[in-house]
């Protein structure tokens, strides 16, 4: 774990871990403050929700205002925004700052760590559709028609997409790869009640494949 990583400030109540990579996350913030010209690499890759760590999500999204702003950020631009807002404690401290440029990736890798990043929060977001589609279904007097409209607008709602199938086990979210095919054949047909109220059903091109059982 890099010095960085290391000291990141710990959450209150940690909840059950999620799939994540904060030395990547470290690795790509400190690219960036150490040469701003990284940020267009990952500009098109990463958005600030991408990154697990809280602190990580605001300090992506300050470099990305600045740079965007035709300013530098560095430690130094930074922690005058951070100190001004009075959040500077809450990312970890101008000591975090700069130990995040130790943590620097350079070369082709910075690209690399970037789709690793939006990767891990495109399965975070999967495995919390999937825990609310779980929770909801469990209602058995809740209306199924709407329930379903609920989940098509929360995937509309997402950058990634999904194909939804259900058959007589229960509703799954599978991605477009050759086992999510397979999987998909095998479970049966997709409901076509399915399709109707939920516009844009899609293929994911990453992802497990998640079977919701009812």
């Amino acid at each position: 774990m890099s010095n960085a990583v290391a000291s990141l400030p710990s959450p209150d109540d940690p909840a059950p871990e999620l799939p994540h990579n904060l030395s990547a996350e470290a690795a790509v913030i400190g690219s960036i403050l150490y040469d701003n010209n990284a940020f267009q690499r990952v500009s098109d890759i990463l958005r600030p929700i991408d990154f697990y760590a809280p602190a990580h999500q605001e300090i992506f999204e300050a470099c990305m205002m600045l740079i965007q702003n035709g300013r530098v950020a560095d430690g130094v631009t930074l922690r005058e925004q951070f100190e001004k807002d009075e959040r500077l404690t809450q990312i970890g401290g101008a000591q975090y700052l700069a130990a995040l440029l130790d943590s620097a990736a350079f070369g082709p890798e910075v690209q690399d760590y970037a789709r690793s990043i939006r990767d891990l929060a495109m399965r975070r977001e999967l495995i919390n559709i999937g825990a609310g589609v779980q929770s909801r279904a469990q209602h058995h007097d809740r209306d199924v028609d709407a329930e379903t409209k609920r989940l098509c607008e929360t995937i509309s709602a997402l950058s990634i997409p999904v194909i939804v199938v259900s058959n007589e086990v229960g509703l799954g979210l599978v991605p477009e790869t050759p086992l999510g095919r397979a999987f998909r054949d095998a479970q049966g047909r997709l409901n076509q009640d399915i399709a109707k109220v939920c516009e844009r059903v899609e293929f994911i091109a990453a992802g497990l494949p998640m079977l919701l059982k009812g």
